[in-house]
């Protein structure tokens, strides 16, 4: 199925990755594709973003396995704050646990890396496209 580029454009996401060689190339991708890209480091950083931001920001994208605070902390504290937000995590490793965490948690997607853009911004624009029927 594909997505509707002024959807994205709309959008203003949360992106948190660890590996700096990824966030930043990630993070240009983003920013070129949606209407605003807070970027975070991890998720000590993430978390103060949010909730700084918290009501500007339609998704999160954010690796699941990362120093400081694991993905799965950071939904737990950002779903104490705002239980509507989508969150995709993005992993290097297919774990069952995570797995189970992340849909315990009601985590919106899960995808492994290495992530494919164009597969990611279809689940996004779904995804965005559903939290605003």
């Amino acid at each position: 199925m594909p997505f509707n580029i002024n959807t994205l454009k709309k959008i203003t996401i949360l992106y948190v990755e660890d590996d700096d060689m990824i966030r930043f190339q990630t993070a240009d991708i983003f920013q070129s594709i949606f209407k605003h890209a807070h970027i975070a480091k991890d998720g000590h950083d993430a978390i103060n973003k949010f909730l700084h931001h918290h009501k500007d920001i339609d998704l999160i994208i954010s690796d699941i396995n990362m120093p400081v605070m694991s993905g799965i902390e950071l939904a737990e504290q950002i779903y104490a704050h705002e239980k509507d937000v989508p969150i995709i995590f993005t992993t290097a490793f297919n774990s069952d646990e995570y797995l189970e965490k992340a849909k315990d948690l009601g985590v919106a997607k899960f995808i492994t890396k290495p992530i494919k853009i164009k597969d990611l911004m279809t689940h996004i624009a779904s995804l965005v496209d559903s939290t605003k029927e």
